[in-house]
């Protein structure tokens, strides 16, 4: 379900259970792990900051369908795509 006035999605499992947000970098709300701005910010930059925090926190990074990075002990999976 998308929530196009405030650039959020909702993704939905069985049972209308919220299972995952996804984020608009253009549209939606500024958006932090931990010290690591996950949005308004280059996607290489954020992708370095990301695995950087994780190993500091021995987290492992993996990457995801669509070659971004993914954090599955915090919930996180990122995703790119060209303007």
């Amino acid at each position: 379900m998308r929530y196009q006035d405030i650039g959020v999605t909702g993704i939905y499992g069985p049972g209308m259970i919220l299972v995952g947000v996804a984020i608009d970098a253009m549209e939606g709300p500024l958006v932090r792990l931990r010290e690591v701005e996950l949005i308004a910010q280059v996607p290489s930059q954020a992708r370095a900051e990301t695995a950087h925090l994780a190993r500091r926190e021995d987290a492992t990074v993996r990457v995801n369908w669509s070659g971004d990075p993914e954090i599955a002990a915090w919930g996180v999976s990122m995703g790119t795509a060209l303007e």
